[in-house]
């Protein structure tokens, strides 16, 4: 089965274990962080293909280094990425509280700028199509 995802791409800054958010000009220390590629419609082209399926997935990253990360990090061969030489790519920090509670942070950057006309059609002929973003404009 052929699986195309399209939508939102960006990196993930993930923290953990957070008493609470620091207050305004404070700094608190925290013990780690994950940095991977994210965003919905990545998040599950990544899971397909780890999954055998034959995966393409079409999203914007920006022309920066955080976009090449999230090249290399998702790791799948039929990437229709289209590059935004305007906008950076899309960034959100995730942050995860002792009680497993989480807040967010989110830059859109070039998610917000991939529209229907980015997609071309004649590479999603059959199978699966999965579109998730909150960005993805007609």
């Amino acid at each position: 089965m052929d699986v195309t995802s399209i939508g939102d791409i960006n990196v993930d800054i993930i923290t953990s274990n957070i008493q609470d958010f620091p207050e305004r000009d404070a700094q608190e220390i925290i013990d780690e962080i994950h940095i991977s590629s994210g965003g919905c419609a990545a998040n599950f082209a990544k899971a397909s293909a780890r999954l055998g399926l034959k995966t393409r997935f079409i999203g914007k990253l920006g022309k920066d280094i955080l976009g090449d990360f999230v090249r290399k990090e998702l790791g799948i061969e039929n990437l229709d990425l289209k590059i935004s030489t305007g906008t950076k790519t899309g960034v959100t920090i995730a942050i995860t509280f002792l009680d497993h509670s989480r807040s967010f942070l989110t830059y859109p950057g070039s998610n917000s700028e991939l529209t229907i006309e980015d997609i071309d059609f004649d590479l999603i002929q059959g199978g699966y199509v999965h579109i998730a973003s909150f960005f993805l404009q007609g």
